[in-house]
């Protein structure tokens, strides 16, 4: 049979694996003063064909595939003298560029490299009577299997050993092969030379899930669907100016100093980071700086959403017996304060199982109590422990060990900010608080890897929401209606400016009101789609809901018995009155057979028209009227300063006087014959 031979150029490389690297190779000769040290012996960290030899009182040290640029710091000291014979070879001839540099009281010389490829290095010495050391920096060492990325054939693969790879135009070898540098520059070629048919090769890849990174917990969280954090080993602090994480997760300090700060601020460019002790709101206005920025790249700070995400949303294991079990309230080597439970979590065996899971009251802060060593066991499982370590007002530290206070990144205005607040008998990942609070940082880094959660679908509106045609300042009338969702709940958010909302904070699903607006004008209605168990958020809608707000407003709520009969029986409603200017002008309100379509209807029969009059000691600067259609409205002399808008595809007719400030307006003065579709509401707005 013929056999088939298969050239693929692969792109995708398989397997990432972490190199070898020796970072402390120590060679101690006489006058050894450190306990783990062995006289004239090395110390190997395990990686093959490091060794150190001796040759005629002339001891040498051999590295195995030292990398190019590689960095070694010597350290001699003899009586406070220097007596030392160096030399530098590699087991293929390249040149070796060496630099004697940095010497000074203690001792010490680097010595750099410049190789032009990977190769062995041996540095040889005089010993003498003294005390040395050799150790790597940045030196990269070991077999370039272990290295880089690696490509080979899954298990189970029928006539594997029968594929070849080449790297370039290297030679071809046996599968695995290791040591790629996976940043594009190689060329991979496999060659099959066995009897199967072989149509195709799939390439996938099976990188290697990124380490901890240092000064983090193993456990991971997920704070929004498909984004998982590690949280730092301990509450930031700065002390003895320097930034670092408290050594255990339940230490914070209880007073305040000002050479240990662990209670900050709102974090400006203005505040020092938060490290400030005014009280004065004004004094941390500005944009947010993250406190992340002090402990390298990678860290950051929650954001509100985050927060109320991990705590209240996220699926997780059972824990105590509730299923997605978040969190418990607890005392940690007597400190009392909240335990997170990361997404996957097994209790350790032999540690009494955590109650009031998921418990915003006392019962959990009370019922559970873990020993140091009991944390310790938790910690390694993946567990989390924020401490209550109270607030800072000014200099004053107010409520240690009762509540705790933890920043987010979120901020309210601009005097105040969200943060997470939790005591003995609540819990409140979106809690408002003044900016000038000194609170507990805790920082997290986000986990990079390719398992992490896959992403759920994102809910969707299905209906819009339908602004109100005008609402009155102050009133319980709803500003929008008719908002319907799949996947989730409508959320709501109202702004007086029409800029749309950064994040989703501040939105509820309560259906907004006019109760909380206290001026007229307008006002803006955003909305999104907070998602279920099996949806994620939907984005804010890009452009918001525009509704007009009056000083007064005339509607169904409270026109009812508007009645106009000529010169003689004019209406008031909140001080407004509207009037005939004649015998054969009405204005009544008519409900029709579809109440929904109920209105004010205006029908002069001789010249007059009517008259609006302002409340006393007010003058209109606006009024304005939404019919239901444009019958009439639009093909009649309304009077002086009054104009006709309709909107056919939207269904939205407007009357609207704007003129001079007056205390009264006429409208169809000059009209003997109308009957126009009837006015919905009408909103007067005022000027003294």
């Amino acid at each position: 049979m013929k056999k088939n031979k298969l050239l693929l150029l692969l792109a995708l490389l398989l397997t990432a694996a972490t190199g070898a690297w020796a970072t402390d190779v120590y060679v101690v000769g006489n006058g050894n003063s450190d306990g783990n040290w062995v006289n004239g012996a090395i110390w190997d960290p395990g990686v093959a064909g490091n060794k150190m030899t001796e040759q005629n009182g002339v001891y040498s040290i051999t590295f195995k595939d030292v990398d190019a640029n590689s960095e070694l710091l010597f350290k001699f000291a003899i009586n406070g003298s220097w007596d030392v014979n160096y030399g530098c070879t590699s087991t293929d001839a390249n040149e070796l560029n060496k630099t004697l540099s940095n010497i000074d009281a203690t001792g010490g010389m680097n010595f750099k490299f410049a190789l032009t490829e990977k190769a062995d290095v041996t540095i040889s010495f005089n010993l003498s009577e003294m005390t040395y050391m050799i150790s790597t920096k940045g030196m990269k060492v070991g077999d370039d299997a272990a290295t880089g990325y690696t490509v080979s054939m899954k298990d189970g693969v029928k006539d594997a050993d029968k594929w070849t790879v080449k790297v370039g135009e290297g030679q071809a070898q046996a599968l695995p092969i290791g040591g790629l540098k996976g940043d594009g520059s190689e060329t991979v070629t496999l060659q099959y030379t066995g009897r199967l048919k072989v149509k195709g090769v799939k390439a996938t890849s099976e990188a290697a899930e990124a380490s901890v990174p240092d000064g983090a917990i193993n456990g991971k969280f997920s704070v929004s669907d498909g984004k998982q954090v590690y949280f730092s080993k301990g509450n930031l602090r700065y002390a003895s100016s320097k930034w670092s994480f408290f050594d255990n997760q339940y230490d914070y300090y209880n007073s305040y100093s000002a050479d240990a700060w662990d209670h900050f601020g709102w974090s400006t460019s203005a505040t020092d980071y938060g490290k400030n002790t005014s009280t004065t709101r004004s004094d941390y206005s500005g944009d947010f700086v993250d406190w992340g920025a002090t402990m390298g790249t990678g860290w950051r700070t929650l954001t509100s959403d985050e927060w109320t995400y991990l705590l209240k949303t996220r699926s997780a294991s059972t824990v105590g017996g509730t299923e997605n079990g978040r969190y418990a309230k607890a005392k940690v080597n007597d400190v009392k304060g909240v335990i997170l439970f990361p997404d996957t979590y097994t209790h350790p065996d032999g540690v009494t199982a955590p109650t009031g899971v998921n418990a915003t009251d006392a019962t959990g802060w009370n019922g559970n109590s873990y020993t140091a060593a009991d944390w310790t066991k938790m910690e390694t499982a993946g567990c989390v422990f924020l401490p209550a370590a109270g607030y800072r007002n000014g200099s004053s530290v107010n409520n240690p060990g009762s509540c705790g206070d933890y920043s987010s990144a979120t901020p309210s205005g601009t005097d105040k900010a969200y943060e997470l607040y939790f005591s003995s008998s609540s819990l409140n990942p979106a809690s408002l608080g003044s900016r000038f609070y000194g609170l507990s940082v805790r920082l997290v880094s986000e986990v990079t890897t390719s398992d992490a959660p896959a992403a759920k679908e994102p809910a969707t509106v299905t209906t819009a929401p339908t602004g109100a045609a005008i609402v009155g300042v102050g009133k319980t009338t709803a500003l929008v209606s008719g908002g319907a969702a799949d996947g989730g709940t409508m959320m709501y958010k109202v702004t007086t400016t029409n800029t749309k909302p950064a994040s989703t904070d501040g939105f509820s699903e309560a259906v907004p009101t006019a109760q909380g607006i206290t001026a007229s004008g307008k006002v803006y209605v955003w909305y999104y789609v907070k998602g279920d168990g099996t949806h994620s958020d939907s984005e804010i809608a890009a452009t918001a809901i525009e509704v007009p707000v009056a000083d007064i407003v005339w509607d169904a709520t409270n026109v009812s018995e508007l009645e106009v009969q000529g010169d003689f029986m004019p209406y008031e409603n909140e001080g407004v009155t509207l009037s005939a200017n004649s015998g054969s002008i009405f204005a009544f309100w008519n409900v029709p057979e579809d109440p929904t379509k109920a209105g004010i209807s205006f029908e002069p029969y001789e010249s007059g028209g009517f008259t609006f009059t302002a409340p006393d000691g007010k003058a209109f600067k606006k009024i304005v009227m939404k019919a239901q259609s444009s019958a009439g409205w639009g093909e009649v002399n309304l009077g002086d300063g009054w104009t006709f808008v309709g909107d056919d595809t939207n269904n939205i007719y407007t009357v609207t006087w704007k003129d001079s400030a007056a205390s009264s307006v006429e409208l169809l003065p000059d009209t003997d014959d109308f009957s126009g579709a009837l006015v919905k509401c009408i909103g007067f707005y005022l000027s003294e």
